[in-house]
């Protein structure tokens, strides 16, 4: 027994020996096999922020995403491409006061064995500030001015205040929120709801505080001046168009003018609206646009600049006509063949403008067939009408032309 002990003593070193042979001999079988690979993920990865104190908030702008750099298998680099949210990042906020902190990026990987190589950034500055509120008055500004004969009452909103929350810092930068209305060539009440902005004691806006409500319903008066009137434009016309052509519209811009006199009673007793000096039509055939003189009683004139433009819409009158007894040519036939059409003459119905109908001749319209590629025999073939472009062929009688075609006689 002594003896067997001793013999298994003397060989512990060999057996040691082999063991880390065979580990090795593994280790390398399985190396070999599934490599390891150093890559960055392919992906950023979203930062979480943990144990933030409810009292706090993060002021200013701070990472919010990580690249991660990663040596594993490439068995686990298949797994991590092929399944995300595997790869987590988080900074620990817990027990931290107010203040600026440096605090180190966290990962935490769902799969093994794997070692993070490294991480962009390591390291994740914020500021924590208090997170307070406050309520503030809403101040109501304007833009631009409203059109010429009228003004701008004082306005009024819903709610009068609102309340702001965020960084003490920012908070403490805010001195009213404002709603700004644009008045140009405003000539009616305005009645909106409006986005409402923090501002400082400059007026310039300060970003990183929310509002609650972020809106506010604004309802800002706009009333008349004195001796001022808005009136609608009345178009008077005279004359005939052209033969063969009619009105379509008559249509003024704007539609509307403000006029003023030192008298408001002649303003007031205007009928609501003012007509234009008489526009001519005679012989008109196109569409037109003109300028046009107003009939203003005396006294009355037309505020500013403003100019009247009336647009008057023409087109031609339609109709129709038959034309009998019309040839038809042949095209693209053979040498060395005729033809023959059963019948030989076509009538046509065409319509289009008037104007165009009176002057056409019948000359100016040709029926043909095309016979291009036709061999010898019988077909039946639809006619082709040319014609100019404001003509439509509403149909052709016959609709189909027997053609007979034959070789010439040697």
């Amino acid at each position: 027994m002594l003896r067997f002990i001793r013999k298994l003593i003397k060989s512990i070193p060999t057996i040691i020996i082999a063991m880390i042979l065979a580990i090795t001999a593994w280790l390398t079988a399985v190396s070999s096999s599934d490599p390891n690979e150093i890559h960055t993920y392919s992906q950023p990865i979203s930062v979480e922020v943990l144990g933030q104190d409810a009292s706090l908030i993060i002021n200013g702008e701070t990472v919010h995403q990580v690249t991660v750099s990663i040596n594993a298998p490439k068995s686990v680099w298949q797994q991590l491409n092929s399944t995300s949210g595997l790869i987590n990042a988080y900074i620990d906020l817990s027990g931290l006061k107010k203040g600026t902190h440096h605090l180190p990026v966290q990962i935490m990987v769902d799969l093994k064995p794997l070692q993070i190589v490294s991480v962009n950034p390591e390291l994740i500055s914020l500021t924590l500030e208090p997170l307070v509120a406050a309520v503030m008055p809403i101040q109501v500004v304007s833009r631009g001015e409203p059109a010429i004969g009228f003004q701008a009452e004082k306005a009024s909103m819903e709610p009068g205040s609102s309340r702001i929350s965020g960084p003490e810092s920012l908070v403490d930068q805010v001195v009213n929120l404002r709603a700004t209305v644009d008045l140009t060539q405003t000539r009616e009440s305005i009645n909106t709801t409006l986005a409402l902005v923090a501002v400082d004691v400059n007026g310039d806006p300060v970003d990183g505080v929310t509002i609650t409500p972020p809106t506010a319903q604004i309802i800002q008066p706009i009333t008349q001046k004195g001796g001022y009137r808005n009136v609608v434009v009345t178009v008077v016309s005279q004359g005939k168009l052209a033969n063969g052509y009619r009105l379509t519209n008559i249509s003024v811009s704007p539609p509307n003018i403000t006029v003023f006199s030192k008298d408001p009673t002649l303003v007031e007793s205007l009928p609501g609206y003012v007509e234009t000096n008489p526009i001519p039509l005679d012989n008109l055939m196109a569409d037109t646009s003109l300028p046009a003189a107003l009939n203003l009683p005396a006294g009355v004139s037309l505020v500013g600049n403003q100019v009247v433009m009336v647009v008057i819409n023409i087109e031609p009158i339609e109709s129709s006509l038959t034309i009998s007894r019309i040839p038809i040519i042949p095209i693209g036939l053979a040498e060395g063949l005729t033809v023959e059409f059963s019948p030989i003459f076509v009538d046509i119905l065409i319509s289009g403008p008037l104007p165009v109908l009176d002057i056409l001749k019948s000359q100016e319209i040709q029926v043909t067939i095309d016979l291009v590629g036709k061999e010898p025999g019988t077909y039946q073939v639809i006619p082709i009408v040319r014609n100019t472009p404001e003509i439509r062929v509403e149909s052709i009688i016959p609709g189909t032309i027997e053609v007979v075609i034959t070789r010439k006689v040697k």
